[in-house]
């Protein structure tokens, strides 16, 4: 698979094939005119098909997707039949595939919860659970959508996210209130109106969760903006932007304009199987692009308060001191200036694709040493036994809940970049392994929470101390412009200094207190206290010598808890968006000049 820092949409293939020829030139035909159409409205975004290895692959499927150049990943159901699987056709289709990998045996009775279905048929259902699971759009061809209950069953768990009738291995989440995160479906069925207009098939979009009116789309459809009621296709649109980011600052990279910080030094990254480098390769550039986007809004959100902070000056001297149309025209050019800077970030999404891409990092970031730690067993297998301590398939599962809608495609990318591969082998050096996420994880976010803390707690008390003085100062001097000293009626460039200052030093409390409150200095500095100390006791724990199984599980707890601090980090951002300051509307302001106009001028 190609590994550029970039994240494909993945389309998932079930289903039953065509046997004659007509009907499978039209199948094939049919999808892919749906994928020319689904790459047509994401054009920065690679698509990559996911399917198992059934009758008519190589005649639909394998066509439409080397016709398009498109990724092919085959996905084999552990089943007895060698012959189907060594016949020349599948031999050929596996050839071609950019990858292929068999799913690990299950080792429940799976018969026990799903009666009247044979082993085989249990295996191949198993597989195209994992398929829906690991997919951003469900493409389901059937032969009839009545009575193919195999296929609805999959289609009703990728609409829905319940799939209790599945082995627990193949879905990690056993919670109703958080089911695996949901996707449409395309479902291709026999036409029913097909001895009149000749179609043998015809395809139908399907929404999650939509009402009746909008369940079935005839295609072709919208996938930018269907319908305002669904939130899925935009995530899409949130995918493709990502992509188109990775592509412009990849350029930046080869001409060596921008630093890269991986999680690992370059002597330990060489040593990753491909899907660690995979995890790895995609942070490193939602990492960068989040330290981008963050320096950018900084840069408009201090633009913003030192224009905003001259506008009430401005205005307060051409009521005194200027009264010309130059000056009242500057206060508007500034006005002007403000507000252009604010709409171009808006529409740029700086703060916004910050929080996103700094989403995705830390989410990457916990991703991968769950996954490396799991790369150090002995085995691979998606079991999950009884009171072992096992990390979860994709951080997804347990990631931005409180964000479910707006930030749901980053969960659907982590989920689609961790996919894990089977063909990788274990290793087996549990010590070397636990000695990376120490150092590289545990030790690295004990020293930058720390240190983070440690300035913004400075930050906040620097500001604090600003506030209150600034605020004091413009009463303060109030009270020589209140009679109580004569002599500064008889100097007329003491009294515009006072009312200067009457107006405009607690304008600028207010516009340092705000500005500290939107950057988030206080509360930062208490979460990021709060992980510095998580991290040192974990350290501590590891001092005292506790054992694999030991440490797997405080990695596993650990990476949850900076999840949730990471979720909290976004959530405490995204209500306290980059505005423009409000200063030149200080009631403050407003109560100085209306002084000033009762005051006699000399």
């Amino acid at each position: 698979m190609t590994i550029d820092g970039r994240i494909p949409l993945v389309i998932g293939v079930i289903g039953h094939y065509p046997h004659t020829s007509q009907s499978q030139s039209e199948l094939t035909d049919l999808v892919k005119s749906v994928l020319e159409h689904i790459q047509g409205n994401l054009p920065h975004t690679q698509l990559r098909i996911i399917t198992t290895l059934a009758q008519g692959h190589n005649y639909v499927v394998e066509r439409a997707v080397l016709d398009m150049g498109t990724e092919l990943v085959l996905v084999i159901p552990q089943t007895d039949d060698k012959q189907e699987l060594n016949d020349s056709g599948y031999s050929e289709l596996k050839n071609r595939a950019t990858s292929c990998f068999a799913l690990p045996k299950s080792i429940e009775i799976r018969e026990k919860s799903n009666p009247g279905l044979s082993t085989a048929e249990l295996q191949n259902l198993e597989a195209w659970a994992f398929i829906a699971r690991r997919s951003h759009i469900l493409l389901a061809i059937t032969d009839d959508s009545d009575n193919d209950h195999a296929i609805s069953r999959i289609i009703g768990f990728k609409l829905n996210g319940i799939m209790d009738w599945i082995t627990p291995e193949y879905r990690s989440m056993k919670s109703h209130l958080y089911p695996p995160d949901k996707g449409p479906v395309i479902r291709f069925s026999p036409s029913i109106s097909q001895n009149h207009s000749g179609n043998y098939y015809e395809a139908k979009y399907i929404f999650p969760n939509a009402d009746h009116g909008h369940q079935d789309e005839f295609l072709p459809f919208d996938i930018a903006l269907k319908n305002k009621k669904i939130d899925y296709p935009r995530t899409l649109g949130k995918l493709d932007e990502f992509n188109s980011d990775v592509i412009s600052i990849r350029e930046k990279a080869e001409q060596k304009s921008i630093m890269f910080y991986p999680l690992l030094p370059d002597h330990l990254v060489t040593q990753l199987s491909n899907e660690e480098e995979y995890i790895h390769s995609v942070y490193r550039y939602a990492d960068t692009l989040a330290g981008l986007y963050q320096a950018k809004t900084r840069k408009i959100i201090n633009s913003l308060y030192i224009f905003s902070s001259l506008m009430p000056l401005i205005f307060i001297l051409y009521i005194r001191v200027w009264q010309k149309p130059s000056v009242i025209m500057l206060y508007v050019l500034l006005s002007l200036l403000v507000y252009l800077i604010y709409w171009m970030s808006r529409k740029r999404k700086y703060q916004i694709k910050h929080l996103d891409y700094r989403a995705l990092a830390e989410g990457l970031r916990v991703q991968f040493f769950w996954r490396h730690l799991e790369m150090s067993a002995q085995e691979r297998t998606l079991n999950i036994k009884p009171g072992d301590h096992v990390l979860p398939s994709s951080v997804s599962d347990c990631y931005l809940r409180k964000q479910n809608n707006v930030l749901e495609w980053i969960r659907d990318a982590i989920r689609i970049v961790s996919t894990p591969d089977f063909n990788n082998k274990c290793r087996h050096d549990m010590g070397g392994c636990l000695s990376v996420i120490r150092q590289h994880w545990i030790m690295d976010q004990a020293k930058y929470y720390a240190k983070s803390a440690s300035r913004d707690d400075l930050k906040a008390r620097q500001f604090d101390n600003l506030v209150l003085p600034l605020i004091l100062a413009g009463g303060m001097t109030s009270l020589f412009l209140t009679g109580l000293f004569p002599f500064v009626a008889e100097h007329e460039t003491l009294k515009i200094i006072l009312i200067l200052c009457v107006g405009y030093l607690p304008a600028m409390g207010g516009l340092l207190k705000t500005y500290a409150f939107t950057m988030g200095y206080e509360e930062q500095a208490k979460q990021y206290e709060r992980m510095a100390n998580d991290f040192n006791s974990v350290l501590n724990h590891l001092d005292s010598g506790i054992g694999a199984d030991g440490f797997k599980s405080i990695v596993h707890e650990l990476g949850k808890e900076a999840l949730r601090e990471n979720g909290d980090w976004v959530a405490l951002h995204r209500d306290r968006p980059v505005k423009v300051p409000g200063a030149g509307k200080s009631n403050i302001i407003e109560a100085s000049i209306k002084l000033h106009k009762r005051s006699p001028k000399n």
